[in-house]
């Protein structure tokens, strides 16, 4: 048994305790990648009476022909069958006369103990020799697995490139639970097919940016499980949590250094959201950008020299880059007015964001040796891009006939695939968290997210315990004058409604809680608080100064379009430049808080300008401190 069979093995039993999802996802192959390899694909002897979805040379056919590299021939049109190296030997011409230039074949055959040998050759038609032959050893549930590293290696021996096949995807999907803006969060990983969909962790809070380290033993996240945010490692293998940043204010955008021994994040803990650098065994931080303005997205280089991020100091966000250290900083992008959400290529020598051009936002390609920026699809509403662990491919999110898909661009821009989940999903968020790493280094960790599960699961199910108490009737609170012109109002305990609960003063002293709106709408991309907007602020002040032991919390939203972490900083931003009007107004500090949920939340599901229009809001929670 070669050492790959050998892996199988030992995670069967893992992987067997493990309840597997029902969806699947199904890829759309929109265009080719220009010249295809030709290739003949036998079907393996014995797979007949194996499922269509395990059958070797079913996965590997599917995985070469999505690639957009292989031309796979139909195998009705093949001469013979052959299943072994005799059957091949002086017939090398009846597969040229097909055209193919390579030709796979194999055997699967199960053992007495249950498990499933399985064979194959490769040969290159034109030369007239084999040049592969191996033999894997597996549990039955490992056949696609195998499937996929059989198409790694055809996949590499003629493209030169390493293959994705056995590489995983990570996805946090929304779910509609309840009201409008409440909702079930998922963390879910994927074969890089979309098959094998596991859900690694829920919550009815949001949650955002997973980063692998770079060995794929820890990961790195933001949840909001305690009702704010905070950056959170976990060991995959033990399931040991650590939460390494919880300050005041914005707590986003962690990503691990190359060596995994640093972590970069946003935090807004001196006023600000702020570039730092933290120390992992320590927990020392040291900031790297200063100044009014925002700073997210820190993507290490390859080599841990460089970090870029994205930062809005020069009006609209941008791409700048810097030293480890904090050093030389300089713009990057210059073309357009909105890019974002930056990482690199694994060579270095690009990188992947996401460019708006006439309003529609594109995943994109930046060439660092001449400064070029070429936008690689025609979808409007991209987020989250991120190179494929070989570099030919990009990974994001995006919008196709009204629902949140996962595609795939190659770095050329000509080849495109769509991955559509199926079952009831409503939204995907990537927001710069679109995981690969290696597929077997995620089965042998496997164990260790069963544990990661429940430990989160008890922490969530804790904080949402502590959200339930003293709940009381809701009163709709009066629509404000945007509302009025078409845009809803949530009921129920979350957004858009209000209530007179335990520890808030009674409403005979100034105006009813219920007179006045609770809620601004801000124009794109922006903080400033105009027109109707600012009378509704002063309403909220006048009731707050009337009764200063009431707190609010001021919840900071933002529209679906652009990258999820730049929009949670955005959030932010308004949140703040409420809080910054109502402590002018006479209202005092301590009874403010702020939070941002960025686009996590949104009240309206559309992709169009009215549900966007009603998601870019600044929301007064009474409720919040009053049910504590």
């Amino acid at each position: 048994m070669n050492r790959l069979g050998s892996r199988f093995v030992v995670l069967l039993i893992m992987l067997a305790t493990m309840p597997l999802a029902a969806r699947a996802v199904t890829i759309h192959i929109n265009h080719g990648y220009g010249q295809k390899f030709p290739i003949a694909i036998v079907p393996f002897k014995g797979e007949k009476t194996w499922p269509q979805n395990l059958r070797p040379s079913v996965v590997i056919a599917k995985d070469l022909d999505g690639s957009g590299w292989f031309n796979v021939l139909p195998s009705r049109d093949y001469l013979a069958n052959p299943h072994h190296d005799r059957q091949v030997e002086g017939h090398f011409n009846d597969w040229r006369l097909l055209k193919a230039a390579g030709l796979l074949i194999g055997h699967i055959e199960r053992q007495p103990n249950g498990r499933v040998n399985v064979a194959f050759r490769l040969y290159d038609v034109n030369k007239g020799v084999q040049l592969k032959a191996l033999q894997y050893v597996v549990a039955p549930d490992q056949l696609r697995a195998v499937g996929n590293a059989i198409a790694n290696i055809v996949y590499q021996h003629w493209t030169g490139v390493r293959g994705v096949f056995n590489t995983r995807i990570a996805f946090i999907t929304m779910y509609p639970d309840g009201p409008p803006g409440h909702f079930l969060y998922k963390l879910e990983v994927a074969d890089a097919e979309g098959h094998g969909v596991h859900v690694i962790l829920r919550s009815h809070e949001p949650i955002m940016s997973p980063r692998w380290s770079p060995h794929g033993r820890r990961l790195t996240y933001v949840s909001f499980a305690t009702g704010w945010p905070a950056v959170y490692v976990q060991d995959v293998a033990t399931g040991h949590i650590r939460r390494v940043a919880a300050f005041h204010g914005l707590n986003g955008a962690p990503s691990f250094a190359p060596d995994g021994t640093h972590l970069a994040l946003s935090l807004s803990k001196t006023g600000y959201p702020e570039i730092y650098v933290m120390n992992l065994v320590t927990g020392r931080l040291r900031q790297l950008t200063f100044g009014p303005s925002i700073n997210t997205e820190p993507s290490w280089s390859p080599h841990g020299g460089h970090i870029v991020f994205t930062s809005n100091r020069s009006g609209g966000p941008q791409i700048y880059e810097m030293t480890a250290d904090g050093d030389h900083k300089r713009r990057l992008t210059f073309r357009g007015r909105y890019n974002a959400g930056a990482s690199f290529s694994p060579n270095g020598k690009w990188l992947t964001l996401v460019s708006r051009r006439a309003g529609q936002y594109h995943a994109a390609v930046f060439e660092l040796a001449d400064s070029t920026l070429e936008i690689l699809t025609a979808t409007s509403l991209d987020d989250s891009p991120t190179f494929a662990p070989n570099g030919q491919e990009i990974l994001y999110s995006t919008v196709v006939g009204g629902h949140r898909v996962l595609a795939t661009v190659s770095l050329n821009g000509r080849g495109h695939r769509i991955l559509g989940l199926r079952g009831g999903m409503s939204l995907i968020l990537l927001g710069r968290h679109f995981v690969t790493r290696d597929y077997y280094q995620w089965l042998k960790e496997r164990s260790g997210v069963m544990k990661m599960n429940k430990g989160m699961l008890v922490a969530v199910g804790l904080a949402a315990l502590a959200g339930c108490a003293g709940k009381e009737a809701v009163k709709p609170h009066a629509a404000s004058a945007t509302a009025s012109r078409g845009m809803t109002q949530a009921s129920g305990a979350g957004q858009g409604s209000s209530m007179q609960g335990a520890g808030m003063a009674s409403a005979n002293k100034g105006p009813a809680l219920n007179s006045f709106p609770h809620m601004v709408h801000f124009r794109t991309n922006s903080s400033a608080i105009t027109g109707v907007n600012r009378k509704i602020v002063k309403e909220n002040a006048s009731y707050l100064e009337a009764h200063p032991n009431v707190r609010v919390r001021l919840e900071g939203n933002t529209d679906e379009r652009g990258t999820a972490q730049y929009n949670m900083a955005l959030g932010w931003r308004r949140a703040d430049a409420v809080k910054h009007m109502l402590e002018v107004l006479g209202v005092s500090g301590s009874q403010l808080a702020t939070i941002s949920f960025g686009k996590s939340r949104p009240l309206a599901m559309g992709h169009n300008p009215k549900a966007w229009a009603i998601n870019r809001r600044v929301y007064f929670n009474y409720k919040y401190f009053a049910s504590k």
